[in-house]
């Protein structure tokens, strides 16, 4: 399946701070893809990195109970502080979260 492996510094950030903040975190984190893989969106493949997710921001907040907007805050709070790089394409965002946290193998 894949290992993860989490620095213990994430204790000392913002997102251990609150339990749904960091619970959203590692849904991502635990979402990720473990090795490259490619997918189909609207006919085209697409390349998926390792360490990236790629789903609905509509679905991200079904999982979350929580709005769109919410989940769009989210991420944007995510890569202001250089935790994920999140980029769509056509109704699929893609979210890579390995970061100073986390580190996928």
């Amino acid at each position: 399946m894949g290992d993860l492996y989490l620095n213990r510094d994430v204790k000392d950030s913002w997102l251990y701070a609150d339990y749904q903040v960091f619970s959203k975190w590692l849904s991502l984190v635990l979402l990720a893809h473990h090795e490259p893989t490619k997918i189909l969106i609207d006919g085209r493949l697409h390349h998926v990195p390792q360490g990236c997710v790629a789903i609905e921001l509509k679905d991200l907040a079904k999982m979350w109970n929580t709005k769109k907007g919410n989940v769009y805050h989210f991420l944007s709070l995510l890569e202001e502080d250089d935790l994920a790089k999140v980029g769509r394409v056509g109704r699929i965002t893609f979210i890579n979260i390995e970061s100073r946290y986390v580190r996928m193998d």
